[in-house]
C-alpha cells in the first residue's frame, strides 16, 4: 500500500523549496532581472545595434574579472566591465573614480550590481539608450 501525500504537505514542500532557492539567489548576489551580466548576450545586442564591439577598453576596465567590452560609437566609447562579485565591482568603481576628474564624472560612470560602465565622454541620448538596452544599466 502506497501512501499519498496530502495537499498541505505538498504546499509545505513547495514553500520550503521556494525559500531555499530565494536564499541561494540572495547569497549569490543575484542581479535585478533587468541587468544582463552575460557577456555573449551583451556583445550580441550591441552588434545588433550596429555598435563596434571589441576588448580595446581603458586600462582599468581591461582588468575586469568576467568580461571587458568596448562599445565604440562615432564620438564615444563605453568601457563595460562585468565583474564576478559585488566586491570586485565596488573596487572597479573606486579605481575608475581615482582616475576620473570631478567634472562630469557622475554622467560618465554607471554602476549596477556587478556591471560598471565608464564612458570616455558624457553619453548622448542614442548612445546611452543602446547601452542601457543591452546591459540594463543606466545613469
Amino acid at each position: 500500500m502506497q501512501v499519498q501525500p496530502n495537499r498541505a504537505s505538498r504546499a509545505s514542500a513547495v514553500r520550503i523549496v521556494t525559500g531555499v532557492l530565494t536564499l541561494f539567489a540572495a547569497a549569490c548576489g543575484s542581479q535585478p532581472a533587468s541587468v544582463d551580466t552575460d557577456p555573449v548576450r551583451v556583445r550580441s545586442c550591441l552588434r545588433d545595434a550596429k555598435v563596434r564591439v571589441s576588448t580595446d577598453t581603458d586600462l582599468v576596465t581591461a582588468d575586469a574579472g568576467k568580461a571587458n567590452i568596448a562599445a565604440r560609437f562615432k564620438r564615444n566609447r563605453a568601457n563595460i566591465a562585468i565583474e564576478r562579485t559585488e566586491g570586485d565591482a565596488n573596487k572597479m568603481e573606486r579605481d575608475h573614480e581615482a582616475f576620473m576628474d570631478e567634472e562630469g564624472a557622475e554622467e560618465r560612470l554607471w554602476r549596477e550590481g556587478v556591471t560598471v560602465i565608464r564612458w570616455d565622454k558624457a553619453p548622448e541620448g542614442a548612445e546611452a539608450r543602446v547601452v542601457e538596452r543591452c546591459t540594463g544599466v543606466s545613469a
